[in-house]
């Protein structure tokens, strides 16, 4: 039996037969045999030779430059609502209701902040705010999802749940 392009079926089936033996069809399965990393389960550090294009990083100086940030965003109501509503979507499953770090996800991934001890309530808003916008050691970065007004909505959100 041909067909339509005048090839034995058999060689067509062949044909198929080698290239998904191969890996390669219909699509190429290498992204399911490579190894997969779970989020936040390591922390990938660069390895000491590297250099980032900007040149070195002093965390140092970034924290004093954060803690020199003042919230240009007043605290109303309104603005604490707000950031009541960014803190339920995107801080919710890890700090929980209270921010007392006993969220959903908070079992999985131990280490999770309590905000409302006086470690966090020492942190200045800025130190706050970076985390929120970048990350840290073990809080992955929301900068994607939670814009600058936004995050500092949160900041007064989280003065309120530590009483302040």
């Amino acid at each position: 039996m041909k067909t339509r392009l005048g090839l034995p079926l058999s060689v067509a089936l062949a044909g198929l037969l080698a290239a998904q033996a191969a890996g390669a069809f219909p699509w190429s399965p290498d992204m399911r045999r490579s190894p997969g990393l779970r989020p936040q389960r390591k922390i990938l550090m660069p390895a000491d030779s590297t250099v980032p294009r900007t040149g070195k990083v002093d965390f140092g100086l970034r924290r004093e430059a954060a803690d020199r940030l003042v919230n240009p965003v007043p605290r109303t109501p309104a603005a604490e609502a707000a950031g009541k509503a960014t803190f339920d979507t995107f801080c919710f499953p890890c700090h929980g209701p209270a921010g007392r770090g006993d969220g959903p996800v908070a079992a999985k991934f131990p280490g999770v902040a309590n905000l409302t001890q006086p470690l966090t309530q020492g942190r200045s808003d800025g130190y706050i705010y970076v985390y929120i916008r970048h990350g840290g050691i073990l809080m992955p970065s929301y900068g994607f999802g939670v814009k600058p007004h936004s995050a500092w909505e949160v900041v007064h959100y989280v003065r309120k749940l530590q009483g302040k």
